[in-house]
């Protein structure tokens, strides 16, 4: 197979230059040549155009061609054989030193290893240039992230074999301490002590990729305050070796304000569940009056002389029963009334909604309200805050009542039932009742902070929306449309805990 090659000749005699051309032609070379014999022409062929062999009767072009930028193989061939000068030339930088006589043995082997040479050179040059790209883009980003963690409004902590080796400003500037007091020193000795056992644990299961939400905890400053802070770690390379890098967001004023909202969402709730004990007043005291007039006719007859004693036991047990009612009505009342402990346990939704309409019906009757339960059974029990709940009963209840005042027909209908998909499980229930309904620009509206649709003071407008966060603490959801006739409903959608025993259905 033939193969091209230009070939720039410098000094050589006309015989050697035709020995070369004809022995590169014998080894399937097309050879194109140009002849010099000074140091102007070689210059000016060298930018005209690129050439894959350079053969001088010296080195002494070779400072000329290596100025040019070309890396173009350079052999010397000599009429003379001197050892000497030929480790002279080879250390000057030539590929290789041919004397006349050996052109016909050495020129092929000798120009291939010259090509190999420069292959080599190139691909060393190559590697230089990347390794210098490298190097300088490495020192780029190294300043960028310098720069980054230094000046970032967040906290960067670096740890090697558990030991801190690197913090920026932002973490000595909100702890109080200097940059020495972390260096060497453990993480965990800054971390709360009864912090310390789920910091590392929910570290383990980040760094395992098992979680990506950052884990919040507290942290202890110089001067012993405490902060809380919120964090995400990872795994990366520092200084060449494996390390954990931490960053650290302070949140002690966002923890403040949070609990400060909480304390006023805990007071309107009291505020709001206060107000419903209140609209329950009239009926509660017709409820517990009735009892006391029982037991007060009742005792009025003991007290009479002429009283039959194979009566007495008889009296004396309904008074009991009176007495039990009150009990129960005073006890709904007192438990209600308390502020919620934000304690969920296990409860039958259908208690819970009897308990609250126990208490209603007086009102119900009062404001000649019909009810009608039906309330499946043998349902789930469920993880409850029942004081909030409660409260989500009652909100949703007085509101139906307002709403059908003045209606013709004023009915209230209380619905629980069981929803089971493959994936899981709500109890639902559901408030219908016979008022006007919701506009349609109403909507969803109706659980926004201070929206309501009554008459100036007699609502806050909090109560629905405070039903619907209660609500999604529980995990569940609320909804409000319209009766297909009239009136509107809300569905409630509380989940079950699949753990628990849900009740079998015939096929």
């Amino acid at each position: 197979m033939e193969k091209r090659l230009s070939l720039l000749i410098i000094g050589l005699s006309p015989g050697d230059t035709e020995l070369v051309c004809r022995l590169f032609q014998e080894a399937n070379y097309v050879v194109t040549h140009q002849c010099v014999e000074e140091l102007g022409s070689m210059r000016s062929l060298l930018a005209s155009r690129s050439w894959d062999l350079v053969m001088a009767a010296s080195p002494c072009f070779l400072s000329a061609l290596r100025e040019s930028g070309a890396d173009t193989p350079y052999i010397v061939v000599s009429g003379k054989s001197d050892a000497e000068k030929a480790i002279e030339d080879m250390k000057s930088g030539i590929d290789d030193y041919v004397t006349t006589r050996s052109l016909p043995v050495r020129l092929i082997p000798a120009f291939e290893q010259a090509l190999e040479k420069a292959l080599l050179r190139r691909q060393k040059k190559e590697a230089e240039e990347r390794n210098r790209q490298a190097f300088q883009e490495l020192q780029n980003w190294e300043t960028i992230y310098r720069t980054m963690a230094l000046q970032t409004s967040s906290g960067i902590a670096i740890l090697q074999n558990n030991k801190i080796v690197f913090v920026n400003p932002y973490v000595t500037n909100y702890y109080g301490y200097e940059e020495g007091d972390f260096i060497g020193r453990a993480m965990l000795d800054f971390i709360h002590p009864e912090d310390r056992a789920e910091v590392r644990q929910n570290a383990i299961r980040m760094l395992k990729g098992q979680s990506l939400t950052p884990y919040r905890y507290r942290v202890l400053s110089k001067t012993g305050q405490i902060r809380w802070v919120v964090e995400t770690i990872a795994s990366i390379s520092y200084k060449g070796e494996r390390a954990i890098m931490g960053n650290v967001i302070d949140v002690t004023e966002f923890m403040e304000l949070t609990k400060q909202l909480d304390d006023v969402r805990t007071m309107l709730i009291q505020e709001e569940k206060l107000a419903s004990i209140g609209m329950l007043a009239g009926g509660i005291s017709h409820e517990i009056l009735n009892p006391l007039n029982i037991i007060s006719l009742n005792i009025q007859l003991l007290e009479m002389n002429d009283w039959p004693a194979d009566k007495t036991g008889e009296m004396l047990a309904v008074i009991s029963r009176q007495v039990e009612r009150i009990e129960k009505i005073v006890r709904d009342i007192n438990t209600f009334a308390k502020p919620s402990k934000g304690e969920f346990i296990h409860l039958d939704i259908n208690r819970l909604i009897e308990s609250v309409l126990n208490l209603i019906t007086p009102k119900l009757s009062l404001a000649a309200i019909s009810l009608e339960k039906q309330l499946a059974p043998d349902l789930p029990e469920i993880p409850i805050d029942q004081n909030k709940m409660w409260q989500v009963f009652m909100n949703i209840i007085s509101n139906a009542i307002d709403a059908m005042a003045g209606r013709q027909e004023k009915i209230l209908r209380v619905a629980t039932t069981l929803e089971v998909t493959e994936e899981e499980a709500f109890i639902v229930i559901i408030f219908s009742d016979t008022g006007p309904g919701i506009g349609n620009e109403v909507g969803n509206k109706v659980f926004d902070p201070f929206y309501t649709t009554k008459e100036p003071g007699k609502g806050t407008g909090l109560g629905l929306s405070i039903s619907y966060s209660i609500i999604q603490e529980h995990k569940g959801c609320i909804t409000v449309q319209n009766n297909e006739r009239e009136g509107a409903f809300f569905v409630i959608r509380l989940p079950v805990n699949r753990n628990n025993r849900l009740p079998t259905t015939n096929p």
